[in-house]
């Protein structure tokens, strides 16, 4: 090699090396003339590739095993930036895959394996559905309660023109309609008309008394103004430091808090302004000799209301006379929604599980295992899998690594995809359960499941590491913490990772 880089001249290396790599293309299925290719010519003579490699006709030892729905196939992994979205990053990858396919051979297939948007698209389009059904059973209660479509109306425009206005201090602060975000809205609908009402109604309280509609939606405005801002504010103070939260917890919920406290303060200026506006140009005093229908029906509701409330004045009075009883009641309750959280009776957990419609099982063989050894072993888990009815796909990696081991021939994954849960009858770790009984009757092949998390780690619940100097001693103490750790109660799949 030394005599190669004194006979070439730096300028020209990079000719060189491309004019190599066009004559090895040409005749790379000729092996003579591979071995007298000049890859050198200089004043000490010419030097062939033979002179400085050792030419073969061989085939490189295979380390790994992809297959897709029993195929063998190719496996390419697209991981997004930490500042990228995770909805345009999957977009854009599938309008990639789509102009792949028209320039592939007929014979060879593209398919997406797993989409972790699929289950944020499904989450956003659920909380979608639920802010417009908070919005229309809002509007069906106002109105059974504000008896008029009017006052109906004047309080559910406080919910978009406030949405309105939080869209712009969530676009100001760079958030996005994510599952937290929306989340935010979605709770705030009921906030958003708290003010309202309570402006709507006090006005409704002063045309009663005979004022015109401009001076009663003044006067009803001013009155209550200092107990809707006391509404707004208790509000402000709780979940604001949600938004102000530090670390995991804070990256989860910082945007939801910050989305609360502004759609809030914004429901407070709307009932301040855009409600006794309204209400002074469409609230009229009402008629007692009106025989319409909704007239009627909002009378025979208020006649069921009013029954309610001497129901609850005549408990009011009951609990004035036993204040004792009722002190003691409430301070027992609360004592015993503590005692529930402290003894662990309503467990308690960083993220809930999710059904996200796949997981992964990962495969293992004893140390030294050949790679075709534990090929044939997953390729029978994988067969069983695709056999039941709930499977839309299957995709196996032989040779690969897990968790934090290095990849080896015994290893071997499947990452299993279902239909959507609406079409099955079995919840994931239903499936997750039964899959746990994928390695009987195949010899010396263990498996685990590993599911998706909401937080992204999928590695285990629990995670303990045992640290020290020597390495024989950490071996030792990491076994015996696997033996305690298997004799508690409810655990599984517990791995050590020196294994």
């Amino acid at each position: 090699m030394k005599e190669i880089r004194a006979t070439m001249d730096p300028s020209e290396s990079s000719q060189m090396i491309a004019w190599l790599d066009e004559e090895v293309r040409k005749s790379k299925s000729q092996m003579a003339d591979l071995r007298d290719l000049v890859v050198a010519t200089g004043p000490t003579g010419t030097v062939y590739l033979r002179d400085v490699a050792d030419v073969r006709d061989t085939v490189v030892k295979r380390t790994q095993v992809n297959r897709y729905r029993g195929t063998d196939s190719i496996g390419v992994l697209v991981t997004k930036q930490a500042t990228a979205n995770a909805i345009s990053v999957s977009e854009g990858v599938k309008k990639e895959l789509t102009t792949l396919r028209q320039v592939l051979p007929a014979d060879v297939k593209l398919d997406v394996i797993t989409d972790t948007s699929d289950y944020t698209r499904s989450s956003i389009r659920g909380v979608e559905d639920e802010l417009i059904q908070a919005i229309i059973l809002v509007g069906i209660v106002l109105f059974f309660f504000l008896h008029t479509f009017r006052s109906t109306i004047i309080v559910l425009l406080a919910i978009p023109t406030s949405l309105i206005a939080t869209f712009i201090v969530m676009q100001f602060l760079g958030f996005t309609l994510n599952l937290m975000s929306l989340l935010a809205l979605t709770l705030t609908i009921g906030i958003l008309v708290d003010d309202s009402i309570v402006v709507l109604e006090n006005i409704f309280r002063h045309l009663e008394k005979g004022e015109n509609p401009v001076q009663a939606a003044i006067n009803g405005r001013s009155e209550i103004g200092l107990a809707a801002i006391a509404i707004t504010l208790v509000d402000v103070v709780v979940f604001a430091p949600v938004g102000l939260l530090s670390g995991i917890t804070g990256g989860f919920f910082r945007e939801f808090g910050i989305t609360v406290v502004a759609a809030t303060l914004f429901s407070l200026l709307v009932s301040f302004t855009l409600t006794p506006m309204l209400a002074s140009r469409w609230l009229r005093t009402p008629n007692p000799l009106d025989r319409s229908v909704l007239a009627r029906v909002g009378n025979a509701w208020e006649r069921g209301y009013q029954a309610v409330a001497r129901a609850y004045r005549g408990l009011l009075r009951v609990s004035l006379r036993v204040r004792w009883l009722v002190v003691v009641a409430g301070l027992a309750t609360f004592a015993g929604a503590i005692a529930l959280v402290a003894t662990n009776v309503v467990g308690s957990e960083f993220v809930p599980e999710s059904d996200q419609g796949t997981f992964t099982v990962v495969a293992e063989m004893p140390p030294g295992t050949s790679l075709e050894v534990t090929d044939r072993a997953v390729s029978q888990v994988e067969q069983r899998l695709l056999a039941w009815p709930e499977v839309v796909s299957t995709f196996a990696s032989i040779g690969v690594s897990t968790d934090t081991r290095p990849a080896q021939s015994r290893f071997g994954r499947v990452v299993v995809r279902f239909v959507p849960a609406r079409e099955r009858k079995a919840t994931i770790n239903q499936l997750a359960e039964r899959a746990r009984s994928l390695n009987e009757g195949i010899p010396d092949l263990s498996v685990r499941i590993q599911l998706p998390s909401m937080a992204g780690a999928s590695a285990g619940a629990v995670q303990y590491q045992v640290r020290g100097e020597s390495k024989d001693e950490i071996a030792r103490l990491a076994r015996e913490v696997q033996a305690a750790l298997e004799s508690v109660p409810g655990t599984r799949d517990i791995r050590n990772s020196d294994a």
